[in-house]
């Protein structure tokens, strides 16, 4: 993927984080069951990766990666 096409999934995993605000405690496993749901392999990997390499991500977003990380 390019590095455009990987912040724009970065930025999908932060936009649907949101969305699952309102589910409280459970929105980080939330957020992983949406994106588990609807995001290919591939792009569960990018979000992954990224994670690991940057520190940018909201604390929310870092941790559903930690989450797709195990399910990987």
């Amino acid at each position: 993927m390019t590095d455009h096409q990987v912040e724009h999934l970065v930025k999908m995993a932060q936009q649907i984080a949101l969305n699952m605000a309102a589910e409280g405690d459970a929105q980080i496993d939330k957020t992983a069951a949406h994106i588990l749901k609807f995001w290919t392999p591939a792009m569960r990997e990018e979000l992954i990766e990224y994670a690991r390499a940057h520190s940018d991500l909201s604390a929310e977003v870092q941790r559903v990666a930690e989450v797709l990380a195990k399910d990987s």
